[in-house]
């Protein structure tokens, strides 16, 4: 099948996840506010958390995550469980299992744009492609890891979307997310190797494999 790029629809999708992430950040334990605090001063971290709905729209419209889905496990116990999330309040853990949910089905479909939107390894995105739907909840369950904002190795990228949508500087902003995503495809190409020891996932009556890491979009 031939890849036609990452749609309209999927695009807003990834909007309004990134709006939902921004919003989580308000929360008082937020783990990603706290890494944010490395690349941000006080009076930007203040400030972001008091945007108003157009400024997070503004800080959101971008074409990739602005956190990162890769950091979640992908070893699991065989004892797959679901939990629900309410709709009504934005915490970290339902951005999470929404964005691996968004991606699961994104990377059946075509692993490039699932690459392109998370700025994930080729390996997680096959792993991501081949663990059954009702997984996701679990790897949320049992994640000890933070989620964590995107881009946190480049250190212009935050400073800059923040000050560019706080001061009206429109032409800068797109200046800033189209750098963002050249580093994300461009990390993709250093990340070649699987930080988790796990190589393959077991659930009820099946094992998937994570496969050859070398394949993928």
């Amino acid at each position: 099948m031939m890849y036609t790029g990452i749609d309209k629809r999927e695009l807003d999708e990834v909007r309004r996840l990134n709006e939902r992430f921004l919003y989580a950040l308000r929360r008082p334990r937020s783990a990603a506010k706290a890494g944010l605090a490395s690349v941000l001063d006080s009076e930007e971290l203040t400030w972001l958390e008091s945007a108003s709905a157009d400024e997070i729209g503004d800080l959101a419209e971008t074409p990739f995550f602005l956190f990162r889905l890769d950091d979640a496990p992908t070893e699991l116990s065989p004892n797959v469980t679901t939990r629900l999330f309410s709709p009504n309040e934005a915490n970290e853990d339902e951005v999470l299992l929404m964005g691996l949910s968004f991606c699961w089905q994104l990377a059946r479909r075509a692993a490039f744009p699932t690459r392109v939107l998370t700025g994930a390894r080729a390996d997680w995105c096959q792993w991501l492609a081949t663990v059954p739907f009702a997984v996701l909840a679990e790897v949320v369950r049992v994640n000890p890891n933070p989620l964590t904002p995107n881009l946190m190795e480049a250190k212009f990228f935050w400073p800059g979307l923040v000050g560019a949508v706080r001061n009206c500087r429109h032409r800068h902003v797109a200046a800033i997310k189209s750098a963002g995503l050249q580093h994300l495809l461009k990390r993709q190409h250093s990340d070649n190797a699987m930080p988790l020891a796990a190589r393959t996932l077991t659930v009820p009556g099946r094992r998937v494999a994570d496969g050859d890491s070398s394949a993928g979009g």
